[in-house]
């Protein structure tokens, strides 16, 4: 009897242990799983902050849009912190982006191929608009384009020189040298038609505005925006390849709000205008009157034509590797050519 008393005794004590082996399991496995569940909650609760850079000018028209209509707010999940930050100076705004201090830009596309060719971690996420640019005079002794041999020439940022250069070459077999150019800020430039320190500046339609205000007498002589559409000199959409691969489910989020403000730039260009003109500080029908004659585009055309005519032109050492080639070309859009 006492054996068997014993027996059951150590039967039951024995299950008592496995039943409470087997507690401990549960309640262990329940405890990582509360873990693991914590941590991905707050991993996909964590703020993320996408820095946009901005500019009130034409160049960035259409993501001034995105800016002005809460675009990416629009568009983003909630975890995400958009911060908008002001910089007026393409180069710097490429470096924010290689660094990784900025999420999306608007650059020259004149600017973005040789900083691609030169290792810098942009990319491409699509394309924007073509601004009016022409070569303006206050001297009524230059009425040509073949009247700018020997000349000085005033300008601002690197894609009217290469329109000019391009445009002067093909069309009057014209070498402008780069000793007849004279590189300057906007102020200055103001400042120089105003007294008349500088005879030829090339302009784009915004600027051009603002120097008849400072200087009545300055006129175009030249509409350069024909050739600048044909080889694709743009303002592009540019990304940090860095925040992108860290966050590329926020890319298609993105890419919404950009095109919703180009669409809206297209299909209502008198709304827009009157929205942007205080921002710019010249009319809306300067504004209008571009984003008429030359609607935004989203696809990209032209990049190996412009990689060509910067590498000929000395703004690459080496001939640009192919479009097609881009790390993310599956990914850009394109204009069908």
């Amino acid at each position: 009897m006492c054996y068997y008393e014993n027996m059951r005794d150590r039967c039951y004590n024995f299950i008592q242990n496995k039943k409470n082996i087997l507690i401990s399991i549960i309640i262990a496995l329940c405890a990582i799983f509360l873990v693991i569940f914590l941590i991905y909650h707050n991993q996909n609760n964590e703020k993320i902050k996408l820095t946009a850079i901005y500019e009130y000018a034409q160049i960035c028209a259409i993501i001034d849009i995105v800016k002005e209509k809460s675009l990416l707010e629009k568009y983003l999940p909630d975890n995400v912190e958009v911060e908008w930050q002001m910089i007026d100076s393409g180069s710097d705004r490429r470096d924010a982006l290689a660094t990784n201090r900025a999420a999306i830009a608007i650059i020259e596309n004149t600017k973005v191929i040789p900083s691609i060719e030169q290792g810098y971690t942009i990319s491409i996420l699509g394309g924007g608009s073509i601004t009016q640019r022409g070569i303006y005079t206050s001297n009524p002794d230059i009425k040509t384009p073949n009247d700018l041999i020997g000349k000085k020439i005033a300008h601002q940022g690197s894609s009217v020189i290469v329109t000019l250069k391009t445009d002067l070459k093909r069309n009057y077999d014209i070498e402008i040298t780069d000793e007849q150019l004279l590189s300057v800020g906007e102020q200055e430039l103001l400042n120089m038609i105003a007294t008349n320190q500088v005879n030829v500046a090339i302009l784009t339609g915004t600027m051009s505005e603002k120097m008849t205000s400072v200087n009545s007498e300055v006129h175009e002589i030249y509409d350069l925006t024909p050739e600048a559409q044909r080889i694709g000199v743009s303002n592009w959409l540019v990304g940090s390849t860095q925040f992108f691969d860290e966050h590329p489910e926020l890319l298609e989020s993105v890419m919404k709000a950009y095109t919703e403000a180009l669409n809206e730039a297209k299909d209502d260009p008198k709304g827009v205008s009157e929205m942007l003109a205080p921002l710019f500080g010249i009319s809306a029908t300067q504004i209008e009157k571009e984003l008429t004659m030359y609607p935004p585009e989203l696809g990209i055309y032209g990049y190996d034509e412009m990689a060509n005519i910067l590498y000929e032109n000395g703004d690459l050492r080496n001939p640009a590797k192919p479009f097609s080639e881009l790390t993310n070309y599956d990914q850009i859009p394109k204009k069908a050519e």
